[in-house]
């Protein structure tokens, strides 16, 4: 929990999440499938939309995170607070492109990365 804190903070100084983008989404994505709390899932994809706010990191990172944030959002469908939240990820990361967002739904939904 206090590290997707800090992944969030991070997020918010250019110059230093540039270089650490790829390893800090992907701590966050591993983080989400070790636990199925609510809270954490909402702290982890807020933490991956603050990610996504500067386009260069939001290419570099939308393979990774897209698929964590659609199960996030499978699996907390009832969850009116994470699902804001989700979207407003997938906004950010759909400025990269749209293909790259329709490319990771499919393969999310076919369960596997080609």
């Amino acid at each position: 929990r206090i590290g997707i804190i800090a992944i969030g903070r991070l997020a918010r100084d250019e110059s230093q999440v540039r270089p650490l983008c790829l390893a800090a989404a992907s701590a966050v994505t591993r983080s989400m499938g070790l636990s199925q709390s609510r809270g954490h899932h909402r702290l982890s994809v807020a933490a991956l939309g603050s990610l996504a706010y500067i386009a260069d990191v939001a290419t570099l990172i939308a393979q990774e995170v897209l698929p964590a944030i659609f199960s996030s959002m499978i699996l907390h469908a009832e969850d009116d607070k994470l699902q804001a939240l989700a979207c407003e990820a997938l906004a950010r990361l759909a400025k990269v492109g749209e293909l790259v967002v329709v490319k990771a739904i499919v393969q999310t939904l076919l369960g596997h990365a080609d």
